[in-house]
C-alpha cells in the first residue's frame, strides 16, 4: 500500500496508460506536420493596427516604405513623419489625455467614458 502512495502509483503506469488498451496518443492519426523550413512571422490585421492607442511611431526602416498610408499616432519621430510623407501618405497628431487613453486601451463604451469624464 505504502508503495504505490508515495511514488505515484503502480510500476508501469504512466501518462497515457488506458488500462490494457492502446493509448489514446497511438489511436488517433497524426494531423499535420511542423516545417523546420517554414518562415515565422508576426501578424498584425489591419483591424488591429488601428486600435494601437499611445504609441509612438519611430522612422526605423523607413527605406523599405512604399506603400501610401494615412496614419493617425500620439507621437511620431521627425524622420518617421518624412518617410511617410515622401511615400505620399500623411500622418495625423492625436492628443489623448490619460482618461481618454485609457479608456481607448480598455476599449471602454463612450458611455462609461463620458460618465469618468464628468466625474472629475
Amino acid at each position: 500500500l505504502g508503495q504505490k502512495v508515495l511514488s505515484g502509483g503502480s510500476p508501469g503506469r504512466g501518462p497515457g496508460f488506458g488500462g490494457g488498451q492502446t493509448p489514446l496518443y497511438q489511436r488517433v492519426p497524426k494531423r499535420s506536420f511542423n516545417s523546420k523550413f517554414a518562415t515565422l512571422m508576426k501578424t498584425v490585421s489591419l483591424d488591429k493596427l488601428q486600435l494601437f492607442y499611445g504609441i509612438k511611431l519611430l522612422g526605423n526602416g523607413s527605406q523599405h516604405l512604399t506603400a501610401k498610408m494615412d496614419i493617425e499616432v500620439s507621437q511620431v519621430s521627425e524622420s518617421a513623419f518624412k518617410a511617410v510623407e515622401a511615400a505620399g501618405g500623411s500622418i495625423t497628431s492625436v492628443y489623448h489625455n490619460r482618461l481618454a487613453l485609457r479608456a481607448l486601451r480598455k476599449r471602454r463604451s463612450q458611455a462609461a467614458l463620458t460618465k469618468a469624464s464628468n466625474s472629475e
